[in-house]
């Protein structure tokens, strides 16, 4: 299955892993007194990585959430998950697929998201 989690392969203009999105998120983890502690060097900006992000800023910083999920998840997650379904090739991960986007739509209900209008650079499909 061929799809990039990382976000900034989708919104910097080399479509880059580590670009200028990566840094942004750190900038905004430092403004609000988070260092994220990898043990790897990767960039911190895989899905994966950002939602277990989200699970610790709902446990410890919950007024950082709408922030987060507004200005660094939700700028490309749809888009990615939109690339993860098309590169789907079981049923597995066509469910993880739709189960991530009620979870994501859920969100936007919750917290009265509106999805900002972005250019998405990273184009596959």
């Amino acid at each position: 299955m061929h799809h990039h989690g990382w976000s900034s392969v989708y919104l910097d203009k080399e479509a880059v892993i580590f670009g200028e999105s990566t840094i942004e998120l750190r900038s905004w983890l430092a403004s609000i007194g988070i260092e994220p502690n990898l043990t790897q060097k990767e960039p911190g900006d895989h899905i994966g990585l950002m939602l277990m992000l989200l699970s610790h800023l709902v446990e410890h910083k919950e007024d950082s959430v709408k922030e987060y999920i507004e200005n660094h998840l939700f700028s490309w997650c749809f888009r990615y998950l939109e690339v993860f379904y098309k590169a789907c090739g079981n049923y597995f991960y066509k469910g993880l697929y739709k189960l991530a986007l009620l979870t994501f739509q859920g969100w936007q209900e919750d917290y009265n998201i509106k999805i900002k209008k972005i250019n998405i650079i990273f184009n596959i499909i």
